[in-house]
């Protein structure tokens, strides 16, 4: 029988991991690895209702296994950014993953984030992954669509939030001057607050390497599919802001000592929180988080720019 799995290395992230597991499960994924970066909050969570869940603590265990393992001994930085770079861990913990996978006869691995649900509507992911095969494909490219929080605190945004701003490569010349124009005289931030290259899945096999955390070494360039998609829900919650810039702390102005950072805004909140003023923080998330509800939102919608996505929330709240 053919299998899927999902990889996702997650901290604080328990509040919505039922949400994340029972959605991906519902969807036909096969497996779901998760690497807790803080092996105690697995203690907080409850598995026992789930099946073919794999829990991986980020441990001396793991890190041995780490040190073994082929992405590490590559050039890329892994043994000095291991404790300090969280797209490092994630990166050993793919490569860990694929290899678990191996043993286990996986066919296909997904690598998304804690945050992020796939999408893939009217297809069971296998019949998805088996198609892709069929086309002799090795690696598929997901967009990400972005979702829009209208409110300021989120507790479970997988449960909550149906709103989602289209790719910017799905959008044509009058709907990017739509942006522009609600940009230059509503003071917004950039369209996309998070990246916008989208995320991977990738055929199993015993040489297959994570790229980076959005993508895999494959022979062939990644097919980009026009039917299934991502959804991000970065910061959906001040409460959830706090925590992700709390547990990122004052990271450095570039990945891996050399790679700038091109997000600005993602660097502009870290500095927001370094100010240590929630008053400052919360105005600041009123303004470049929250999205205006009415006839604004209206308008981006009557323009097709954002679209309403229903489908995980009525899974998750029936």
């Amino acid at each position: 029988m053919f299998k899927s799995a999902i990889v996702t290395t997650l901290i604080k992230s328990n509040h919505v991991l039922d949400s994340f597991i029972r959605y991906h499960q519902s969807i036909g994924f096969s497996y779901i690895f998760l690497f807790f970066d803080d092996p105690q909050e697995i203690m907080q969570f409850n598995f026992s209702n789930y099946e073919n869940v794999i829990i991986v603590p980020v441990d001396e265990t793991l890190r041995a296994r780490w040190k073994s393992s082929r992405l590490f001994t590559m050039a890329q930085g892994y043994k000095e950014y291991v404790d300090i770079e969280v797209m490092a861990r994630q990166m050993l913990n793919v490569q860990i993953a694929i290899e678990m996978s191996l043993e286990i006869g996986i066919d296909w691995i997904l690598h998304i984030d804690s945050d992020e649900l796939f999408f893939c509507p009217g297809k069971e992911v296998n019949n998805h992954f088996q198609q892709m095969e069929n086309r002799g494909l090795t690696a598929v490219q997901y967009l990400n669509f972005e979702a829009i929080v209208t409110q300021f605190e989120v507790r479970d945004f997988f449960k909550e939030m149906t709103f989602f701003k289209k790719h910017p490569a799905l959008l044509i010349s009058h709907q990017h001057e739509f942006i522009k124009t609600e940009q230059r005289y509503n003071s917004l931030p950039l369209y996309f607050l998070f990246y916008m290259i989208g995320k991977s899945s990738a055929r199993i096999n015993p040489e297959l390497l994570p790229k980076d955390v959005h993508s895999f070494y494959t022979l062939h360039e990644p097919y980009t599919d026009p039917d299934c998609c991502v959804l991000h829900y970065p910061i959906c919650g001040f409460s959830n802001f706090l925590t992700k810039y709390k547990v990122l702390g004052k990271f450095n102005d570039k990945w891996f000592g050399h790679r700038q950072i091109n997000l600005p805004f993602h660097l502009l909140s870290r500095d927001v929180y370094q100010k240590n003023d929630e008053s400052f923080m919360r105005d600041f998330y009123k303004k470049y988080v929250i999205f205006p509800e009415g006839k604004e939102l209206d308008n981006w919608l009557k323009n097709d720019i954002i679209v309403k996505i229903d489908e995980p929330f009525n899974i998750l709240n029936n």
